[in-house]
């Protein structure tokens, strides 16, 4: 993995964040009224959060490696591990809100009851783009915005079906299209 696979790993994470943060929104393609999932809100953050925490270590490990740093045997080859060392040499400058993330990882993916919110991941997702930043794996967050579109019915040209119309969602960085689903729906 070299260090723009990081960059394109948190790149798609924050879209990713985005879109599912608006997944109600899709609900207004089909004309139906909007409504939050409160399911969804419970597992949709905690999930993102773990791979958010995950890409984290990534960079970390890379970091370590392409540094040609040497870890002393007194670090586990852990996340808390790389945390304590990169803080310890004077890389990372509050390595205990990198703690409390990790914790909250892991609590997130080992204890049943455990859910973050959206304002949460927000929070520590914003902490974590900092640490990837003072690395220089990624520059500032992006403005993102999502969009959803729905064409007007039109004559099919999928045979067996009379009608048919197209969907898509998706965000936009910086104004421009970077994430898009598309579909179709064909009515008899």
């Amino acid at each position: 993995m070299a260090p723009a696979d990081i960059a394109r790993s948190w790149r798609l994470l924050l879209m990713e964040e985005e879109a599912t943060r608006n997944y109600w929104r899709t609900y207004l393609l089909y004309g139906l009224q909007s409504h939050r999932d409160p399911l969804l809100d419970e597992f949709l953050p905690s999930l993102i959060y773990i791979k958010a925490v995950t890409i984290l270590d990534d960079a970390f490990e890379m970091f370590i490696t392409s540094r040609g740093l040497q870890v002393p045997s007194k670090y586990q080859d852990s996340l808390a591990g790389r945390i304590d060392c990169l803080s310890d040499i004077g890389i990372l400058f509050d390595g205990s809100q990198c703690h409390r993330i990790r914790r909250r990882r892991n609590e997130l993916a080992h204890e049943t009851g455990a859910r973050a919110t959206w304002d949460e991941l927000e929070n520590d997702r914003n902490i974590m783009h900092e640490v990837l930043q003072a690395l220089r794996f990624v520059a500032d967050l992006p403005r993102l915005e999502f969009y959803s579109e729905r064409s007007a019915m039109r004559g099919s040209t999928k045979p067996g079906y009379s009608l048919e119309r197209d969907f898509k969602y998706g965000i936009k960085e910086n104004g421009k299209v970077a994430l898009e689903i598309k579909w179709s729906q064909y009515i008899e």
